[in-house]
């Protein structure tokens, strides 16, 4: 994988070839997205469910004010099952984040979080909890589905595409949902970090999709046009895409919704 540096890439508008790159991009004092909306009057939130550890590097050079990690929340005392990658679905760290950080902000809000359950090796389909105020509960996701492999032996199962894309199906429908919980002007970026290691033995691209909503039309309008951005959440065809590096998008929200 290389999340890493896509997302210092992302956070940077700094286009980063490798690990070593991004490396050296965290000792520096470029600025990153989080220290712009810092100096907006905004409350910067970093969502990992992954990290079972702290990251100096989320304060120190990204600059978030405040972080939500794994190692943050009570999920296996609680007797939350156990899933792939993450250990908690995505859907329980988007409560925690709603309950603790965002509703009670009197500020603006922005939040940087890292999805999970769309990770390989995609063997665990929580289920998608429609009530959000249950969310918050780890006993009730118990998983709607289990394949039988692990990183070791996904790869070149037959159940494999399936299992893919009902992880996706759920990020999508759980990010969604979230996004339908927040009653202030949001713009809400959708990024694909990078394509897993799955299905095809050469690719002939490296394209991952963008999504982009809100609950403001107008939040909406800078994103249309020469910026390839089309309506709805299907993407065009590749023939008809107009592909861009992640470093491109910092510049953009920079020179389109700085004051």
């Amino acid at each position: 994988g290389a999340s890493k540096v896509s997302h210092t890439e992302f956070l940077t508008g700094v286009h980063l070839e490798d690990y070593v790159q991004a490396d050296v991009m965290l000792s520096s004092d470029a600025p990153a997205m989080p220290r712009y909306f810092n100096e907006a009057g905004y409350y910067t939130l970093h969502v990992q469910p992954k990290l079972q550890l702290e990251w100096e590097d989320s304060r120190s050079f990204f600059g978030f004010q405040a972080d939500l990690f794994g190692i943050h929340e009570n999920y296996h005392e609680r007797l939350g099952p156990v899933y792939h990658w993450s250990h908690a679905p995505d859907q329980f760290f988007l409560h925690s984040a709603l309950q603790n950080h965002i509703r009670p902000s009197e500020r603006p809000v922005f939040m940087a979080f890292v999805t999970v359950i769309s990770h390989a090796p995609f063997s665990m389909i929580p289920p998608y909890l429609s009530d959000w105020s249950s969310a918050g509960d780890p006993t009730l996701y118990e998983p709607v589905e289990v394949y039988d492999f692990d990183l070791v032996t996904y790869l070149h199962h037959p159940e494999i595409e399936d299992a893919y894309f009902r992880t996706v199906e759920y990020t999508l429908q759980t990010l969604v949902g979230f996004a339908g919980e927040l009653d202030r002007p949001t713009l809400f970026l959708v990024v694909g970090d990078h394509q897993p290691p799955l299905f095809v033995d050469i690719r002939t691209t490296f394209d991952v999709p963008v999504h982009v909503f809100s609950n403001r039309p107008e939040l909406l309008e800078p994103f249309t046009g020469w910026r390839g951005f089309i309506p709805g959440l299907v993407p065009p065809p590749a023939d008809d895409a107009v592909p861009f590096h992640m470093d491109r998008f910092l510049p953009w929200l920079l020179e389109d919704f700085s004051k």
